[in-house]
């Protein structure tokens, strides 16, 4: 698998769970925190969008592999401290 591929598929799969998360919040009952947990998230998003659309742009190898370092960093920190 090229890295090219792997960086696509992390980063979409980045989006898709931010965007399930999103949804949970927002499909449950409200608490205090809602709003900023969801804004939280969308700034992720943003982050990750920001991201793919230089990478796409540039289309190097080195482009895609400091992509997967910046799109996979903050899920494994995420889960580095549970």
């Amino acid at each position: 698998m090229g890295v090219a591929r792997l960086f696509w598929i992390v980063a979409g799969g980045y989006i898709v769970v931010a965007l399930v998360l999103i949804a949970k919040i927002a499909s449950g009952p409200t608490s205090r925190y809602d709003a900023l947990i969801e804004i939280l998230i969308a700034m992720f998003i943003v982050l990750a969008g920001a991201i793919m659309a230089v990478v796409g742009l540039i289309r190097r190898p080195a482009a895609y592999w400091i992509g997967l370092v910046l799109a996979a960093a903050p899920p494994l920190s995420y889960a580095g401290r549970i």
